[in-house]
């Protein structure tokens, strides 16, 4: 077995003292080494209540996958551009006066529908399905986590310099993105509970 992971990389740094220190390493065969791509660690992902920095294997090992057909992302939406989209539609048909007959309303609604589908290809962001996909997760995460990030990868640079303000920077939004994390998976959860079937129940 030899060493993957590049010699002198911290891969933990203790809560408690701040300081780095390697517990961690990956040991692989000289065969597979030469499949690999990148072993490193990536500050950048680190999760929040974390010591430890994850290690971002990549592998070359070819394999066909299963693609799955995209979706529509609902719950990332902006709703405001979503109305205009519609809205601006809307204006294309001409003013409704009273139906008389089932084939005039049929036709209204096949309208109404086609004015929808067409906002929603406009204004709605896609998203390809996954089993570990995180329900609960929202845009306002989306943000926090990309902000955490770069607080990261910041402090880590700066890990040699421990009085830089990037750590209590990255310590005070951590926090919060944790809380935040909780809130949203409650408030997920309270939804599901509320619209749940009852197959829906026993599954869960």
């Amino acid at each position: 077995m030899v060493m993957a992971l590049p010699r002198e990389v911290p891969t933990l740094q203790t809560h408690r003292t701040k300081r780095y220190t390697r517990p961690d390493n990956v040991f692989m065969t000289e065969q597979l080494l030469t499949h690999v791509i990148r072993c490193d660690v990536d500050a950048t992902l680190r999760p929040p209540c974390t010591d430890h920095f994850p290690i971002a294997t990549i592998i070359d090992l070819p394999m066909e996958k299963i693609k799955p057909k995209p979706s529509f992302n609902f719950k990332m939406t902006e709703w405001a551009q979503f109305r205009k989209e519609v809205e601006k539609r809307l204006l294309e048909l001409q003013e409704l006066g009273e139906l008389n007959s089932v084939s005039e309303l049929d036709k209204q609604i096949r309208c109404l529908t086609r004015i929808l589908q067409e906002s929603i290809e406009v204004a709605v962001l896609m998203v390809k399905v996954c089993l570990h996909m995180k329900r609960w997760w929202n845009k306002e995460l989306n943000n926090m986590k990309k902000e955490l990030n770069k607080l990261n990868h910041k402090s880590y640079v700066w890990k040699h310099t421990p009085e830089h303000p990037a750590f209590q920077e990255y310590k005070c939004l951590r926090s919060k993105y944790s809380d935040t994390i909780l809130v949203a998976k409650r408030s997920h959860w309270e939804e599901f509970l509320e619209e749940a079937t009852e197959r829906e129940m026993w599954t869960a």
